[in-house]
């Protein structure tokens, strides 16, 4: 097998999409700008090991994509955190493998299935399950599936068949400072991977901040390895809706590091120039934060917190296995795919590294080495605190309240006006009226975890005992969500068309390389 590369300038520089055809030597991958191509080898991302050796699917903390031949067949890797994939479809005699599920069936020729609104729901039972199900697909307008890929390597042969192969995920950690030790070396490894002077993107780190546990932390690690450039919100949501303050400057100029200032409350007006992006998960909008930072992260190996609630947290439904995380209510973080492949970053979520190991963090959080940084409450994470306080960060600067990355009043979750006037335009003229009729107006939903009170309670009791949460259906769960039966499912189909958008008509490619 050889890989011909058709570089379209036109393309987010760090899409890719590869076609293959039954018992054809030729594999042609379309790709953007910043695609790094060999003889043998593609790849976006960066990994803990030499750029030179091409071994990212070896790699325990990969972020990005990327594929090599390997004799007669060709190996896929996706990153090694489940806030992104590959996707793949067969059509006939040919497979569709891309980093980007939009890219995917514009080259395939197929759309979503707009006579199906439950895509956030699908997405959502995979986002919760974790890695305990590789099996995961979703519909399409001409009734074929789309697979999704998480977490894994993939091999495909001359006859188009796919065996998956698990990734390498390291050891449990057994205490602190050997896990620690471990973080602080991988952040180095895919810092100096992300910089190799071979590269034709070099990527220099830059990390978010505030003043809660997780980036804190996160930043900690990188100025160990050099980081100098951090990126913060002067504000962020508490529980109660308000807007409170969450600069993380002063920590961050304490680790030596320049830091650049911005406001969360510009989200509310920045011209994202239409919904596109954040189609996977609109009405969370956790991600409306990264356009609104693309002077500092674009071209940067951008590290941050993202979910390390699920892997520090001394609440034992945050420590399941395999990435799995059964309370939650929405795949936040799932949806900056678009924007980082356009904007042209890689994003490094340091928490996810062992984080499959999450009992075993879990036990180290609750050991006796770890009680002197425990402080108590519901928001208590004695493994970053004990991790700052070190750096000489004093206590009381960070980790005190629970700060959402957004505002969590529901004027920060609803669509903007000009947003919600183009959805439901959409929504009206090209869904079936006989859908509609099933369907509610309220952006909530008719019942939900927020009207519900102590429904939520007992729910997180049934998520912490594994037998009864097999035993239990997805709609049990479901219907008890915000977004059962709500006409705002379809924001997923009305994100995905705006982006569809920017890889149509694309065929006309800027360089060939065989």
């Amino acid at each position: 097998m050889r890989f011909q590369f058709i570089q379209i300038e036109l393309l987010p520089c760090l899409a890719w999409c590869a076609v293959l055809e039954k018992n054809e030597d030729v594999i042609c991958i379309w790709h953007g700008s910043s695609i790094e191509t060999g003889e043998d080898f593609f790849v976006e991302g960066a990994w803990d090991g030499p750029f030179e050796s091409r071994e990212f699917d070896n790699a325990i903390t990969f972020t990005g994509s990327g594929g090599r031949l390997t004799g007669e067949h060709v190996l896929f890797a996706t990153p090694t955190h489940n806030l992104e994939r590959l996707f793949s479809i067969r059509t006939s005699c040919r497979l569709f493998i891309s980093n980007s599920m939009a890219f995917l069936l514009a080259r395939a020729n197929d759309n979503l299935d707009i006579n199906y609104p439950n895509y956030y729901f699908d997405i959502l039972r995979y986002y919760r399950c974790g890695l305990t199900i590789t099996n995961r697909t979703l519909i399409t307008a001409t009734g074929n599936q789309v697979h999704l890929h998480d977490c894994m390597n993939f091999m495909v042969g001359p006859e188009l068949d796919i065996v998956i192969n698990r990734k390498r995920f390291g050891n449990p950690p057994k205490e602190y400072q050997a896990y620690v030790d471990f973080l602080e070396k991988t952040v180095a490894k895919v810092a100096e991977n992300a910089m190799h002077p071979s590269r034709k993107i070099r990527y220099p780190m830059v990390t978010s901040i505030s003043r809660g546990y997780d980036s804190t932390a996160v930043s900690v690690l990188a100025s160990r390895c050099g980081c100098r450039e951090a990126v913060t919100f002067l504000s962020g949501g508490d529980r109660a809706g308000n807007y409170v303050a969450d600069d993380g400057g002063n920590i961050a100029r304490q680790l030596g590091m320049n830091v650049t200032e911005f406001e969360r409350k510009d989200i509310r007006t920045f011209d994202y120039g239409g919904p596109a992006e954040q189609y996977t998960n609109i009405f969370f909008i956790t991600e409306r934060h990264m356009p609104v930072m693309t002077s500092k992260i674009q071209g940067t190996l951008f590290l941050s917190g993202r979910h390390g609630e699920h892997f520090w947290d001394v609440d034992p439904i945050r420590s399941l296995p395999w990435f799995q995380e059964y309370a939650s209510l929405s795949n936040s973080g799932s949806n900056s795919t678009e924007i980082r492949l356009r904007i042209g970053y890689l994003h490094f979520p340091v928490p996810y590294t062992l984080g499959v190991h999450a009992p075993a963090l879990y036990r180290v959080s609750h050991s006796k080495e770890m009680a002197p940084w425990k402080i108590g409450g519901n928001y208590d994470r004695p493994i970053p605190r004990r991790l700052v306080e070190s750096a000489g960060i004093p206590r009381d600067w960070f980790g005190q309240i629970k700060i959402g990355g957004v505002g969590n009043s529901m004027e920060d979750r609803i669509l903007p006006p000009h947003w919600e006037h183009d959805f439901i335009s959409f929504y009206e003229t090209r869904v079936d009226p006989k859908i509609r009729a099933t369907l509610v107006n309220d952006q909530i939903g008719p019942v939900g975890y927020y009207e519900k009170g102590k429904a939520s309670d007992w729910q997180r009791w049934l998520y912490t005992r594994p037998i009864i949460r097999r035993s239990l259906s997805g709609t049990f769960y479901n219907k008890r969500h915000h977004m059962w039966r709500s006409r705002y499912l379809y924001t997923f189909h009305w994100g995905f068309e705006y982006t569809m958008q920017r890889y149509l008509n694309i065929d006309a490619p800027t360089s060939t390389n065989t």
